[in-house]
């Protein structure tokens, strides 16, 4: 079984060729085409394999709705910034809650310490 780094590898090998093909004036073979995409039904199987399918399908959810966010060290650092501020400041840890758009019909609240004990579990994950 390949891996996605070697199937992404024979893609980009064969875009190449397909550009040089197009570069000298000549159409690419419809071969080429098809290889490619047979390559990428390959690489979005392998992906597919590798993730559990209500997964994979929350993951598209979040992309489509712009909710999908990466966790790089940078945003966990300020996870653990934030929660450790929260946790130092005496005025948070007596039940005090944040409200969000507290002028509005939706608005939401979270207590301060929760908050900062889900930035805590949240740059803990990898």
């Amino acid at each position: 079984m390949r891996t996605i780094e070697e199937i992404k590898a024979d893609i980009e090998k064969s875009k190449q060729v397909i550009e040089y093909e197009h570069s000298r004036g000549r159409s690419s073979p419809r071969g080429d085409m098809e290889k490619l995409k047979r390559l990428y039904y390959e690489l979005l199987a392998r992906i597919a394999d590798s993730i559990p399918y209500d997964r994979l399908e929350e993951i598209c959810n979040a992309e489509r709705e712009n909710n999908l966010i990466i966790l790089t060290e940078q945003l966990k650092l300020s996870m653990n910034a934030g929660a450790r501020a929260i946790e130092s400041n005496k005025r948070y840890s007596h039940g005090t809650e944040y409200i969000w758009n507290v002028l509005s019909d939706d608005s939401k609240t979270i207590h301060y310490v929760e908050a900062a004990k889900i930035l805590r579990e949240a740059a803990k994950m990898e």
